[in-house]
């Protein structure tokens, strides 16, 4: 699959099941928001950081760049927000398509 029809493909996952996000207090689109996996956690961040509540946010690949460790990401809809502590992005021959976060809760 190409990088054209992968980001397509991603930006109506956003759309449809995703969350409005903001990035410092700045409105950045759609997240997809969810708890991550204790092994995830251990791997990327360490076992301390495993007992905490940590989420997994996935945003559109064109974000790449604009999200740093120690942003603070906020879940608009439900008001979780969260310090990033990790940052990857997947991309189909080297276009960016999904920017992947791991963060610490502020809040729950």
């Amino acid at each position: 699959m190409d990088a054209t029809v992968e980001a397509r493909l991603v930006a109506q996952l956003l759309t449809l099941q995703g969350s409005p996000t903001t990035v410092n207090g700045s409105a950045i689109g759609n997240g997809l928001w969810a708890r991550a996996e204790p092994n995830r956690i251990q791997m990327l961040m360490g076992d301390l950081v495993a007992q905490q509540a940590v989420y997994e946010v996935k945003l559109a690949g064109s974000l790449w760049g604009q999200v740093h460790v120690g942003d603070e990401v906020t879940n608009v809809a439900t008001g979780l927000h969260l310090v990033v502590r990790w940052v990857d992005v997947s991309d189909v021959g080297g276009v960016p398509v999904v920017v992947t976060l791991l963060g610490i809760a502020l809040s729950e």
